[in-house]
């Protein structure tokens, strides 16, 4: 049985585009002609997409300008993790962040709304939850209600260790609760 040219990584000799697999670039470099100053490489028959940042594939994004405002930045979601810990002052955290430094860094204030929203929320229901487990009189519900405000809690300090170790490495914040309260 003969093969067609062309198959198993040979050269088809009819093809003047084939190149030998020995001419071929190896693993991680980049194609021929590729230009790292120009943004992500295009991919075939897709047009660069305008809106993409354009800096060298492979280079980490650089999300920060200062360490000051990576500093911040880890506050806002630790702090809510902290506050989240201690009981109901999950806010905290992040509204400090916000007050000093959402007016001068727009990184700081997206971190900052993000982990407010979203620990305003947390915060609202450890306290409902424990009213309403001061009020019920029956035991059973008290307990349901117990292990619904530590299923809260858990919650609060779990997303906000996560979402400041996604911070630390420079990425944004997804938390899965949000009421969208500060702008």
């Amino acid at each position: 049985m003969t093969q067609p040219p062309g198959s198993w990584g040979q050269p088809n000799p009819n093809d003047p585009t084939s190149t030998p697999p020995y001419q071929q670039p190896a693993y991680g470099q980049p194609q021929p002609g590729y230009d790292p100053n120009a943004g992500y490489p295009p991919q075939p028959g897709y047009p660069q997409q305008p809106g993409y940042p354009q800096q060298p594939y492979g280079s980490a994004p650089q999300a920060y300008a200062t360490p000051d405002d990576k500093t911040w930045a880890l506050v806002s979601h630790f702090g809510g993790a902290a506050g989240t810990l201690i009981g109901i002052f999950g806010w905290v955290g992040p509204l400090i962040a916000y007050m000093n430094k959402g007016a001068t860094s727009p990184v700081v204030r997206a971190h900052a709304v993000a982990a407010l929203n979203f620990f305003i929320v947390i915060s609202g229901a450890l306290l409902v939850l424990y009213i309403a487990g001061l009020v019920v009189p029956f035991w059973a519900i008290d307990f349901l209600l117990g292990l619904l405000e530590f299923a809260v809690w858990v919650v609060g300090i779990l997303f906000g260790v996560l979402n400041g170790i996604k911070a630390n490495k420079g990425e944004m914040p997804k938390y899965p609760i949000s009421l969208g309260l500060v702008k």
